[in-house]
This record gives structure tokens, C-alpha cells and sequence, in this order.
């Protein structure tokens, strides 16, 4: 019940829905309401407008900026440190296969592609480690056991130290299931860049300490800070926004829970 609840607050909090309901809102109060629900119909319909600008503008663009950048990327070159870390777990997070005809290895997303490439790298550069990806999605179990094959294969793994599991629905029972299997020490976690800060406060609420490994980076603009001349109405800048409002919104549930 729960998780059922957090996926529908989060979801209507996207850049999307928000602005829809808000709009929706003010319009109903403005045709339906007495004189002050008419007034606040007009103050919505007007905040439903800001928001619309605001998001497709790049207004939270400094903001993901800033979350990607919390946690540096993993330094292979470093190989005192590789060495150090010979026999980690390496866990890649998941975010599932699309089930469709094609072969295998083109069901992924981008994000997900993303987050494989930057575990093989960690995977190559950390002597004797295992890496492990989530598989979540509805996809059929042998389907994803032949996405791990073709994984495997096209990055040149040696396929005894690459493991998959599924079932897990997110970042806490990702976290559980990895935990379970592997234990707590001598970790690293693979996942877009804006979801890593959430992601080491969920590892560690379950005892680990994993070593971050970034990925997935979304924007590239110069500083962290507010400038006119980086505002750019388009609508990659929703997506950009979305992330952001996923992420704060899953940052302050886990500092309730």
C-alpha cells in the first residue's frame, strides 16, 4: 500500500500532471465557483501558466546540474584504488526491458544502456569483481537472461561474474535484494548520475557503504547557477524537470520513513 501510494503522489508531480491538474483545478473553480473560489481558479490557472514556462524553460536545469554533480565519477585510472576494491560487488540498478519483438539487446532504454556501459567499465577496472544488474519489468525471465548474454558478450565479460536478479520494484528493495545476496561490504552502485544521492541513503539506511559510480549524465550546462542566458524553452527541459521533482520528491520520503 505504501509503494502504491508513493508511485501516485510521485507521478502527479511530474512537470506533466501537475501543470494538467492545476490548470483542470483553477478552470473548474473559475466556471463552477462563488466570487473567492473564482478568484483562487484565477491564481491557479495563472500558476499553471508559470509552471508551464518555468519547465519548459530550463528553470530547474541548475538544480539537476547540482544533483548529478554531488558524487564524483568512478576514477578507473586510479589503481590503487581498483586494487583495493579487488572482489567487489558491483550492483547496477535497473530500470527494466520494453517487451517487444525485437532481439534482446535493443529492449533496453538509454538510461539503462547508460547504466550497463558504466558497469562494465567499473567491472573491467576492479580485479576479480562481480557485477550485478536488477532486471525489473513485466519481460519474460528468459528474455532477460539472453540480454545478459548479448550484455556479456558485446563488452567482453567473462560470463561467470555477471549475475542478474529481478522482481525488485525499486531503489530500497533493489538495495535489499543486493544486500541479501552479496552482503554489505566492498560495494559499488551503478546508476544515472541525479539518482545516485538517493540511491547511497537507501544502501546505507540497509548497512552498506558503497562506492558511487555515476552515469547517465542529462545536462551539460555551465554552472550550477541561474543564468538568463542558458534559459531555453524546449521540452527536453520537462524531462530535465522531471527527474528533478522525482528525485527530491524520493529524497524526502526516505528522510521521513
Amino acid at each position: 500500500m505504501t509503494f502504491l501510494l508513493k508511485t501516485i503522489i510521485s507521478r502527479l508531480l511530474h512537470p506533466t500532471p501537475l501543470i494538467l491538474w492545476t490548470l483542470v483545478a483553477g478552470v473548474l473553480f473559475r466556471r463552477f465557483g462563488s466570487r473567492c473560489w473564482r478568484k483562487v481558479g484565477n491564481a491557479l490557472v495563472l500558476v499553471a501558466a508559470l509552471l508551464f514556462v518555468a519547465f519548459g524553460a530550463g528553470a530547474f536545469n541548475p538544480l539537476l546540474k547540482w544533483l548529478e554533480m554531488r558524487c564524483p565519477p568512478f576514477d578507473g585510472d586510479d589503481a590503487a584504488l581498483c586494487e583495493s576494491m579487488r572482489g567487489a560487488t558491483i550492483t547496477v540498478l535497473g530500470m527494466g526491458l520494453e517487451d517487444t519483438e525485437v532481439p534482446e539487446r535493443f529492449c533496453d532504454n538509454d538510461g539503462f544502456r547508460r547504466r550497463l556501459s558504466e558497469g562494465a567499465y567499473v567491472a573491467h577496472c576492479i580485479p576479480e569483481s562481480r557485477l550485478v544488474v536488477s532486471m525489473s519489468g513485466p519481460t519474460a525471465t528468459e528474455r532477460k537472461e539472453r540480454a545478459i548474454e548479448q550484455f556479456v558478450k558485446g563488452y567482453g565479460l567473462d560470463p561467470d561474474r555477471v549475475f542478474f536478479y529481478e522482481g525488485a520494484r525499486d531503489t530500497r528493495e533493489e538495495a535489499l535484494s543486493t544486500i541479501g545476496l552479496f552482503g554489505t561490504s566492498n560495494m559499488v552502485v551503478v546508476t544515472s548520475a541525479s539518482h545516485m544521492p538517493r540511491s547511497l541513503v537507501i544502501f546505507r539506511k540497509q548497512g552498506a557503504d558503497p562506492v558511487p559510480a555515476p552515469c547517465d549524465y542529462r545536462y551539460f550546462g555551465d554552472n550550477t547557477r541561474w543564468n538568463l542566458r542558458e534559459l531555453h524553452f524546449g521540452l527536453y527541459n520537462f524531462a530535465r524537470a522531471d527527474r528533478v521533482i522525482h528525485e527530491a520528491f524520493g529524497l524526502l520520503y526516505e528522510k521521513v520513513r
